[in-house]
């Protein structure tokens, strides 16, 4: 009876420590599995990210674009106005000539 109860204490270490064994690779695959699902979504608020700073680049790009066609329009205003006041400065420029001269013809004539 001894050998007999020394063999089923054995059986039953063994078989616990099977379970054990068995519970440990449960855990370890549960765990792999828990990391996984952190990865992909990791990966899927990366991606969320990404798309939302493409967004916003596109935003900006086309904020950019409406920047550069004041800043455009603006010179090319800026560019009228010098020439027209150029012209101005020339018809001035024209008009006191044109006075100095008639003044100048009035002091021979007297």
């Amino acid at each position: 009876a001894g050998e007999r109860d020394q063999n089923l204490v054995s059986e039953v270490v063994w078989f616990t420590h099977a379970l054990q064994k068995v519970e440990r690779q449960k855990e370890r695959e549960r765990e792999r599995e828990r990391k996984k699902e952190i990865g992909r979504e990791r990966e899927r608020e990366r991606e969320r990210e990404r798309e939302r700073r493409g967004r916003k680049r596109e935003r900006g790009e086309g904020e950019r674009e409406r920047e550069k066609e004041k800043k455009d329009l603006g010179e090319n205003i800026e560019s009228e106005l010098t020439l027209a006041h150029r012209s101005l400065e020339r018809e001035i420029e024209r008009d006191r000539g044109r006075e100095k001269k008639r003044e100048r013809e009035k002091e021979r004539e007297l």
